[in-house]
């Protein structure tokens, strides 16, 4: 992967950690990182 492609990677994943820390639900970084992947 290029950095570029990383750096957007984990971005995404703040900022759906943001997302599930805005309802309440506390999710683990691999957690959120293994949804990423489903989708």
């Amino acid at each position: 992967m290029s950095d570029i492609a990383i750096s957007r990677n984990i971005e995404y994943i703040q900022q759906r950690r943001l997302a599930c820390d805005f309802h309440g639900k506390k999710i683990p970084i691999e957690v959120a990182n293994t949804l990423l992947f489903k989708f």
